[in-house]
């Protein structure tokens, strides 16, 4: 499969092309749009790293996951 997934306007989608901005965690390439951020420190994560933790399925980056522990 070579097509390429489009939008209406016949751009590409942009979730599918490689994002600018850069994980401080594991450094992969990702999109602003697609972050979140720790509620313990406010460090952006990308959806690869962050880590639901607790009852209520916080974000948590994972130096924050760490500390906490299971």
């Amino acid at each position: 499969m070579s097509e390429e997934v489009r939008n209406g306007a016949g751009a590409p989608m942009w979730c599918l092309e490689v994002g600018i901005q850069r994980c401080g965690f594991c450094a992969s390439p990702y999109h602003a749009e697609a972050f979140a951020f720790c509620v313990r420190c406010d460090s952006p994560v990308c959806p690869l790293c962050l880590v639901l933790g607790g009852q209520s399925h916080e974000v948590l980056c994972p130096d924050c996951r760490e500390e906490t522990g299971p």
